[in-house]
């Protein structure tokens, strides 16, 4: 049954009947979860555990599912080049079939992710 303006005005207890039960499951749950909550924290509290109810505590205090923006982390020079020759590694090795995956693998951990990325290069 389709609401216009019209029909809204005029069925208007029906309206605010509807706003009320959802109003009151809405409140259902939310003390459901609050309940749920605050026993879980009362659990590992008696339980003899410190850090799960801190935790659950400092998230509520933060507000449930509320994503804490991080700001990235900045990298050494040597992190990125480490990185850089990884993603090289890891691309070389895509390419190649089982036998010659093998034999960078294991020139990888004898001399060096650096000497394996040039052996893959050559065997493409």
């Amino acid at each position: 049954m389709g609401y216009t303006g019209q029909t809204m005005r005029v069925n208007s207890p029906e309206i605010q009947a509807l706003i009320s039960t959802f109003t009151a499951q809405l409140m259902d749950v939310a003390t459901a979860q609050t309940g749920r909550r605050i026993q879980g924290i009362v659990a590992a509290a008696l339980a003899g555990s410190t850090a799960a109810p801190m935790a659950t505590i400092g998230k509520a205090r933060r507000g449930a599912g509320v994503r804490q923006v991080s700001h990235p982390r900045r990298l050494s020079d040597k992190a990125k080049d480490t990185r850089k020759l990884q993603g090289r590694y890891i691309g070389a090795l895509r390419s190649l079939r089982p036998a010659a995956r093998a034999r960078v693998k294991k020139m990888a951990s004898q001399e060096g992710v650096a000497a394996a990325v040039k052996l893959a290069l050559t065997l493409k």
